[in-house]
């Protein structure tokens, strides 16, 4: 979440929210995708670096639209309330969360079977 919001708060300075958002997903996934290879899902570090890094970034990749969508819509139906970027970011984040996990832990990092 630090390097989600991070990001997304320097790519504001340069870009809209939507694409700012999207930009800052991503980095902010390459990195997860970096620790939990390293230390969630250490036990899986014996597969294919490039295989996993893809399977992540496809099964993250509804966690990422999820956490785009809630974002935006935080933002364009409640920005007058809410009236920072960062705090309309905050909810996407949460929204997609659990489900990263989920699948990171049933499909990415799964642990090998054992013969």
């Amino acid at each position: 979440m630090v390097v989600d919001l991070g990001v997304f708060q320097l790519l504001l300075y340069v870009m809209g929210f939507g694409a700012a958002r999207a930009l800052a997903i991503w980095v902010a996934m390459t990195w997860n995708f970096a620790l939990n290879r390293r230390f969630t899902f250490a036990a899986a570090r014996d597969g294919a670096i490039a295989w996993q890094y893809l399977l992540f970034c496809l099964s993250c990749g509804l966690g990422a639209l999820v956490n785009w969508s809630v974002s935006t819509y935080v933002w364009n139906v409640w920005g007058e309330v809410v009236r920072y970027e960062l705090l309309a970011a905050i909810p996407g984040i949460l929204a997609g969360v659990a489900l990263n996990y989920l699948l990171s832990s049933r499909i990415v990092f799964r642990p090998a079977a054992k013969p």
